[in-house]
């Protein structure tokens, strides 16, 4: 049957282009590469390395992604170094909603400032610099926040240093330059619902075989009886 992740997909990004405008494949969201480098061979086909000092991807602001909004965000990432303040995707609608999803010394977390109080989840010791992770991130608009790292919740809520003042992002999360991430990211989806613990667990286990438009998954193969192909 047809995935349903495909449902309230928004926006989904696979960076398996070598070009200065890497394409939305769902919606309109187009991002523009500014020093990042593509990799031929990424965690899902090709992706893009940042070096740590002055690239990232960038578009207008997505008015969803904060406060607000009824949002879920998933991206595949490897990083060089877990010190310092690594950014892997932010936005902020303004200096009062403010969204980033950040490494900081050895943690990662992820947090919205809604102008007096955070909603942040968090990791552990987090030091891996050999392996792809998939981070998702989901919010209902009011209260429920959640992070997940490979298909764990993470639980941590300690308020993060580092916040967004910028566009929607990946790599950098100030206006003026900072907080750069140093490793890859590769695909990304956006959606306007917050995704289910199933549909998680299929983009976690589905790997490198799983991007847009996702698989079609037969669960009655009865249907094909008397077939032949």
């Amino acid at each position: 049957m047809v995935s349903t992740l495909l449902t309230n997909l928004v926006s989904y990004w696979k960076f398996d282009t070598n070009n200065a405008t890497q394409p939305d494949s769902v919606g309109s969201n187009n991002l523009t590469v500014s020093g990042a480098t593509f990799q031929a061979v990424g965690k899902i086909n090709g992706d893009y390395d940042y070096d740590g000092s002055n690239d990232y991807m960038t578009r207008a602001v997505i008015a969803n992604i904060g406060k607000t909004g009824t949002f879920s965000l998933a991206f595949w990432f490897k990083v060089d170094t877990t010190t310092g303040i690594l950014t892997i995707v932010a936005n902020a609608n303004g200096a009062s909603d403010r969204f980033a999803l950040v490494i900081i010394n050895d943690v990662l977390s992820a947090g919205i400032y809604n102008g007096s109080s955070y909603f942040v989840k968090k990791s552990g010791a987090f030091t891996d610099t050999s392996s792809y992770h998939l981070a998702i991130i989901t919010f209902d608009g009011s209260s429920t926040f959640t992070l997940d790292l490979d298909n764990v919740a993470l639980t941590g809520t300690t308020q993060p240093s580092a916040t967004a003042d910028i566009n929607f992002t990946l790599g950098a999360a100030t206006s003026m330059g900072g907080n750069f991430n140093n490793g890859r990211v590769d695909e990304g989806g956006y959606w306007d619902k917050v995704l289910s613990p199933a549909e998680k667990a299929e983009l976690w286990n589905g790997g490198a075989s799983n991007q847009w438009p996702f698989p079609i998954t037969v669960t009655d193969n009865s249907i094909f009886h008397g077939m032949n192909f």
